[in-house]
């Protein structure tokens, strides 16, 4: 199957619990903020339960293969075994070696063969002895970084010039949405040269997984560079509409093709093909109930932009608020008829049609619902310190 799928969020830190918690990521972090109850920064809540251990449960075994993405670390408990190239919760950037030097080196000769620290392809060749290790069910997640920054590798860099590429990214690592049109433009055609990369590794990557797996191929999420801010924060559809490729071996519960599908609803979907019950506090859908594209909330926390954008997506429309992430004050509101303005460019608010009304109630009933969270906390947190002066 190849459709399209659209992610909760428009980050890596959001967008992880919706496809392995099947959750908005503030009702899975325990992470507080005033206004929006979690800012993604903490870890997974105990109280909630997420697919690698439900599985683990019922006897598989899975392992996490992460190419040094310091949002996944989070995870680590979560699975049997998680590689994510040494790195720790008390680390915080993507280079982790103790010498300064020997640091600044390895920097920069990633720089220079235009790579991500790690390969794809070292990715798989760990999934694939761990794989062959394992002889009972197994539940393997592999997680890249080509795309990312961008990384075509030298013979892609090639096509474009590598003085041109080279020169691009120095500039844009400076100046970001700021720089010359003709250095945003190679960053797009890097970016783009990642994504032909991906493409092209892509079967042999996966060639040691049996024919009769399910595999399931995705993003976290999109680029934007259509909309004023290159990177990926705003909820538009560059950034949360991402591929979906599907090979289904589990049972015959899905049809061949379908219309695109949340991330929210893909835990759900293997566990009801595996007879396993998900939890009733998931918020996703198992595919074999539907047939057509559910409306998802959509919330991204962007701390270098301090801003908090939360939103909600149906087929037809696109509803999106911009708050400022410290005071919770709204910034913008954002109406679009996506069948109609595909790329976003014409917002409908306030004018527009009737059902914006609709959506607006729909969107603060999410945000009740989030900040409800924290206020359970809070009110929890008080009554332990009144417990602890034994005042009650």
């Amino acid at each position: 199957m190849r459709t399209e799928s659209i992610s909760q969020s428009a980050a890596t830190n959001g967008s992880f619990p919706a496809i392995l918690g099947s959750q908005y990521y503030p009702l899975l972090y325990d992470s507080e903020n005033k206004y929006f109850a979690s800012s993604g920064s903490g870890p997974i809540k105990s109280n909630r339960i997420t697919l690698p251990e439900i599985l683990s449960e019922k006897e598989y075994s899975t392992g996490a293969f992460i190419a040094s993405n310091p949002q996944l670390i989070k995870w680590s408990n979560f699975f049997d075994y998680f590689w994510n190239d040494g790195l720790s919760s008390s680390e915080s950037d993507y280079i982790y070696f103790d010498h300064y030097i020997f640091r600044k080196a390895q920097k920069w000769i990633n720089y220079m063969l235009l790579q991500p620290r790690v390969s794809a392809t070292e990715v798989a060749a760990r999934a694939k002895e761990w794989y062959k290790n394992k002889n009972k069910p197994r539940f393997l997640f592999m997680h890249v970084m080509e795309p990312h920054g961008p990384f075509p590798g030298l013979k892609k860099g090639l096509d474009l010039g590598l003085w041109r590429a080279y020169k691009s990214l120095r500039k844009y690592l400076k100046k970001r949405k700021d720089s010359p049109d003709e250095v945003l433009k190679t960053i797009r055609e890097l970016y783009w040269k990642s994504i032909e990369k991906i493409d092209e590794q892509i079967k042999d990557l996966l060639k040691f997984v049996e024919n009769d797996a399910t595999i399931i191929i995705t993003a976290d999420h999109g680029e934007e560079f259509y909309h004023g801010i290159y990177g990926h924060a705003r909820l538009y559809d560059e950034c949360v509409r991402v591929p979906f490729f599907l090979r289904w071996t589990l049972d015959n519960s899905l049809k061949s093709s379908r219309e695109r599908l949340r991330h929210i609803d893909i835990a759900p979907t293997l566990l009801r093909a595996l007879g396993i019950d998900a939890p009733e506090y998931w918020e996703g859908l198992p595919l074999q109930d539907i047939d057509t594209f559910q409306p998802t909330f959509l919330i991204n926390h962007a701390p270098q932009l301090e801003r908090v954008y939360v939103g909600i997506r149906t087929r037809q429309y696109k509803y999106i608020k911009t708050y400022t992430d410290k005071t919770g004050k709204l910034i913008k509101t954002e109406f679009y008829d996506i069948q109609n303005d595909e790329k976003e460019k014409i917002n409908l608010f306030p004018e527009g049609p009737d059902k914006k009304s609709k959506y607006e109630t729909s969107l603060n009933q999410f945000l009740n619902r989030i900040k409800s969270t924290d206020e359970r906390k809070q009110i929890e947190k008080k009554i332990k310190k009144l417990k602890d002066k034994n005042v009650i």
